[in-house]
Protein backbone atom coordinates (compact mmCIF):
# COMPACT_ATOMS: atom_id res chain seq x y z
CA UNK A 1 0.00 0.00 0.00
CA UNK A 2 1.30 3.42 -0.90
CA UNK A 3 2.43 5.84 1.82
CA UNK A 4 -0.24 8.38 0.84
CA UNK A 5 -2.95 5.74 1.26
CA UNK A 6 -1.60 4.90 4.70
CA UNK A 7 -1.79 8.57 5.66
CA UNK A 8 -5.41 8.70 4.43
CA UNK A 9 -6.30 5.72 6.59
CA UNK A 10 -4.54 7.27 9.61
CA UNK A 11 -6.40 10.57 9.22
CA UNK A 12 -9.74 8.80 8.82
CA UNK A 13 -9.03 6.67 11.90
CA UNK A 14 -8.22 9.79 13.94
CA UNK A 15 -11.46 11.43 12.82
CA UNK A 16 -13.41 8.33 13.77
CA UNK A 17 -11.71 8.31 17.18
CA UNK A 18 -12.66 11.97 17.77
CA UNK A 19 -16.26 11.31 16.73
CA UNK A 20 -16.47 8.29 19.01
CA UNK A 21 -15.18 10.36 21.95
CA UNK A 22 -17.84 12.97 21.15
CA UNK A 23 -20.59 10.34 21.07
CA UNK A 24 -19.24 8.80 24.27
CA UNK A 25 -19.22 12.23 25.97
CA UNK A 26 -22.75 12.94 24.78
CA UNK A 27 -23.98 9.59 26.08
CA UNK A 28 -22.58 10.22 29.55
CA UNK A 29 -23.73 13.84 29.40
CA UNK A 30 -20.23 15.31 29.49
CA UNK A 31 -21.42 17.56 26.66
CA UNK A 32 -24.96 18.84 26.43
CA UNK A 33 -26.92 18.42 23.24
CA UNK A 34 -27.23 22.19 23.06
CA UNK A 35 -23.46 22.66 23.12
CA UNK A 36 -23.07 20.18 20.29
CA UNK A 37 -25.91 21.77 18.28
CA UNK A 38 -24.45 25.27 18.79
CA UNK A 39 -20.98 24.07 17.75
CA UNK A 40 -22.37 22.56 14.54
CA UNK A 41 -24.51 25.66 13.85
CA UNK A 42 -21.46 27.92 14.24
CA UNK A 43 -19.67 25.93 11.50
CA UNK A 44 -22.23 26.90 8.85
CA UNK A 45 -21.20 29.32 6.13
CA UNK A 46 -17.43 29.09 6.72
CA UNK A 47 -15.13 28.36 3.76
CA UNK A 48 -12.61 26.39 5.86
CA UNK A 49 -15.36 23.99 6.93
CA UNK A 50 -16.26 23.46 3.26
CA UNK A 51 -12.62 22.69 2.38
CA UNK A 52 -12.25 20.26 5.30
CA UNK A 53 -15.49 18.49 4.36
CA UNK A 54 -14.33 18.10 0.74
CA UNK A 55 -10.98 16.69 1.88
CA UNK A 56 -12.72 14.26 4.23
CA UNK A 57 -15.04 13.15 1.45
CA UNK A 58 -12.09 12.53 -0.88
CA UNK A 59 -10.28 10.57 1.83
CA UNK A 60 -13.33 8.39 2.40
CA UNK A 61 -13.82 7.87 -1.35
CA UNK A 62 -10.18 6.77 -1.74
CA UNK A 63 -10.41 4.31 1.13
CA UNK A 64 -13.64 2.87 -0.27
CA UNK A 65 -11.98 2.54 -3.66
CA UNK A 66 -9.00 0.74 -2.12
CA UNK A 67 -11.21 -1.72 -0.30
CA UNK A 68 -13.30 -2.48 -3.39
CA UNK A 69 -10.64 -2.63 -6.10
CA UNK A 70 -7.79 -4.47 -4.40
CA UNK A 71 -6.36 -7.05 -6.76
CA UNK A 72 -5.39 -10.42 -5.49
CA UNK A 73 -2.09 -10.93 -7.15
CA UNK A 74 -0.76 -14.43 -7.23
CA UNK A 75 2.65 -14.78 -5.69
CA UNK A 76 5.09 -15.87 -8.32
CA UNK A 77 8.72 -16.56 -8.95
CA UNK A 78 11.00 -16.22 -11.94
CA UNK A 79 12.16 -19.55 -13.34
CA UNK A 80 13.94 -18.33 -16.43
CA UNK A 81 14.93 -15.42 -18.59
CA UNK A 82 15.24 -15.71 -22.33
CA UNK A 83 15.78 -13.49 -25.30
CA UNK A 84 12.03 -12.90 -25.58
CA UNK A 85 11.36 -12.16 -21.92
CA UNK A 86 10.94 -13.49 -18.42
CA UNK A 87 9.37 -16.85 -17.57
CA UNK A 88 7.37 -16.85 -14.33
CA UNK A 89 5.31 -19.43 -12.48
CA UNK A 90 2.85 -18.93 -9.66
CA UNK A 91 3.58 -20.48 -6.31
CA UNK A 92 0.13 -22.07 -6.43
CA UNK A 93 1.14 -23.97 -9.59
CA UNK A 94 4.35 -25.15 -7.92
CA UNK A 95 2.39 -26.07 -4.80
CA UNK A 96 -0.03 -28.25 -6.78
CA UNK A 97 2.86 -29.90 -8.60
CA UNK A 98 4.59 -30.65 -5.28
CA UNK A 99 1.42 -32.24 -3.90
CA UNK A 100 1.09 -34.38 -7.01
CA UNK A 101 4.73 -35.48 -6.73
CA UNK A 102 4.35 -36.36 -3.05
CA UNK A 103 1.08 -38.21 -3.70
CA UNK A 104 2.96 -40.62 -5.97
CA UNK A 105 4.37 -42.16 -2.79
CA UNK A 106 1.91 -44.86 -1.74
CA UNK A 107 2.60 -44.57 2.00
CA UNK A 108 1.94 -40.80 2.20
CA UNK A 109 -1.52 -39.29 2.64
CA UNK A 110 -3.20 -36.00 3.67
CA UNK A 111 -0.43 -34.05 1.97
CA UNK A 112 -0.20 -30.29 2.46
CA UNK A 113 2.63 -28.17 1.17
CA UNK A 114 3.93 -24.64 1.46
CA UNK A 115 6.40 -22.93 -0.85
CA UNK A 116 8.69 -20.11 0.27
CA UNK A 117 10.82 -18.18 -2.20
CA UNK A 118 14.36 -17.38 -1.12
CA UNK A 119 17.14 -15.68 -3.05
CA UNK A 120 18.97 -18.94 -3.67
CA UNK A 121 15.85 -20.95 -4.55
CA UNK A 122 12.70 -22.49 -3.13
CA UNK A 123 12.09 -23.88 0.34
CA UNK A 124 9.39 -26.53 0.29
CA UNK A 125 7.60 -27.64 3.44
CA UNK A 126 5.59 -30.87 3.27
CA UNK A 127 3.11 -31.77 6.01
CA UNK A 128 1.65 -35.23 5.67
CA UNK A 129 0.43 -38.38 7.33
CA UNK A 130 1.95 -41.80 6.76
CA UNK A 131 0.55 -45.28 7.02
CA UNK A 132 1.71 -47.29 10.01
CA UNK A 133 3.61 -49.79 7.86
CA UNK A 134 5.86 -47.07 6.41
CA UNK A 135 9.47 -46.62 7.42
CA UNK A 136 9.33 -42.91 8.14
CA UNK A 137 13.02 -41.95 7.68
CA UNK A 138 13.25 -43.82 4.37
CA UNK A 139 9.94 -42.39 3.17
CA UNK A 140 10.94 -38.83 4.13
CA UNK A 141 14.31 -39.10 2.35
CA UNK A 142 12.66 -40.56 -0.75
CA UNK A 143 10.06 -37.75 -0.76
CA UNK A 144 12.72 -35.07 -0.36
CA UNK A 145 14.77 -36.41 -3.27
CA UNK A 146 11.73 -37.03 -5.48
CA UNK A 147 10.22 -33.57 -4.91
CA UNK A 148 13.56 -31.77 -5.36
CA UNK A 149 14.38 -33.64 -8.57
CA UNK A 150 10.85 -33.22 -9.93
CA UNK A 151 10.79 -29.46 -9.37
CA UNK A 152 14.28 -28.89 -10.76
CA UNK A 153 13.73 -31.14 -13.81
CA UNK A 154 10.17 -30.17 -14.75
CA UNK A 155 9.91 -26.55 -13.64
CA UNK A 156 13.54 -25.48 -13.70
CA UNK A 157 13.47 -23.78 -10.31
CA UNK A 158 16.33 -24.31 -7.86
CA UNK A 159 15.28 -26.07 -4.63
CA UNK A 160 17.19 -25.24 -1.44
CA UNK A 161 15.48 -27.66 0.88
CA UNK A 162 12.50 -29.91 1.28
CA UNK A 163 11.31 -30.18 4.88
CA UNK A 164 9.04 -33.08 5.80
CA UNK A 165 6.78 -32.98 8.84
CA UNK A 166 4.87 -36.16 9.64
CA UNK A 167 1.73 -35.03 11.42
CA UNK A 168 0.08 -38.42 11.90
CA UNK A 169 0.54 -42.14 11.52
CA UNK A 170 -2.60 -43.79 10.24
CA UNK A 171 -3.74 -47.37 9.80
CA UNK A 172 -2.92 -48.69 6.38
CA UNK A 173 -5.61 -48.80 3.72
CA UNK A 174 -5.64 -52.60 3.60
CA UNK A 175 -6.53 -52.85 7.28
CA UNK A 176 -9.36 -50.33 6.92
CA UNK A 177 -11.11 -52.27 4.17
CA UNK A 178 -13.72 -54.68 5.33
CA UNK A 179 -13.99 -58.04 3.68
CA UNK A 180 -16.89 -58.41 1.30
CA UNK A 181 -18.30 -61.73 0.38
CA UNK A 182 -20.35 -61.52 -2.79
Amino acid sequence: MKILDRIFILVLALIMAILSVGIFGSYFELFSQYQIANFIADLGGRIDVLVVSIVLFLLAARIIQLSVTTKKRDKQTIIGEGELGTIRITLEAINKFVKDLAAEEADATNIKSKIEVREAGLDIILNLAVYNKAKVPNLANKLQEHVKAGIEDSIGAQVNQVEVLVEAIEKSEEKNRSLRLD
